[in-house]
């Protein structure tokens, strides 16, 4: 049930980015404009900030957006192999590969989207959430590894 569950939620996973990548260029940089006013307007600047400026923020929102989403990715991806009983460093290593290569699959794909490009740069972007998300997932690991261990040392 836990394996169906996580391949579910990879499935969705996949199918937002393939949803968000099928966006035309126009549609993708109105969203990104979107919420680059929504965090502006939070932040009270808005009004202030100049449109160099403000393409600057939307260039690293945009970033931040792909970074954030394979984040998230990257903890669903090793929540679907941690229903197998392979080795910890081998879901690592799985998950960082799975998602990297769509992250690859991704970029090629808006290839065919109207007004859109591959970045190299936006796969190393996606890669990198991923890997956080796994020093992370190591990090917990650990930590409650080290925790059972000093349970069991007291009796």
């Amino acid at each position: 049930m836990k394996r169906a569950t996580f391949l579910l939620l990879l499935l969705l996973w996949m199918l937002l980015i393939f949803n968000f990548s099928s966006q035309n260029g126009e549609a993708s940089g109105g969203l990104s404009t979107k919420v680059t006013n929504i965090v502006l307007t939070i932040a009270h600047k808005k009004d202030t900030i100049a449109a160099p400026q403000k393409k600057y923020i939307e260039h690293i929102i945009r970033k931040l957006a792909h970074f954030s989403i394979y984040f998230l990715g990257g903890i669903i991806i090793y929540s679907f192999f941690n229903t197998f009983s392979i080795s910890f460093r081998r879901k690592l290593l799985f998950t960082q590969i799975l998602g990297s290569l769509y992250a690859c699959t991704d970029e090629f794909h808006q290839l065919f989207s109207f007004g859109r490009t591959a970045s190299f740069k936006d796969i190393l972007i996606d890669s990198s959430g991923i890997l956080l998300s796994l020093i992370i997932i190591t990090l917990f690991y650990k930590l409650i590894k080290s925790k059972i261990n000093l349970v069991q040392a007291a009796f």
